[in-house]
């Protein structure tokens, strides 16, 4: 997915999220989920980020 620019992932209680494929995204919101770790390495224009409430 080269186009998405922005991910409102919250309240989901998922345990993980790839967002590896998503170099365009600009804004994430993943909070309120069971994550225990998120790789935004390849996310090199990501601007706003919000993981709040994960393990």
């Amino acid at each position: 997915m080269c186009c998405l620019t922005n991910l409102q992932w919250g309240v989901n209680q998922q345990t993980s999220l790839d967002v590896s494929q998503n170099t365009a995204l600009t804004g994430l919101n993943c909070s309120n989920n069971q994550l225990t770790s998120l790789d935004v390495s390849q996310n090199t224009v990501l601007i706003g980020l919000s993981c709040s409430y994960n393990n």
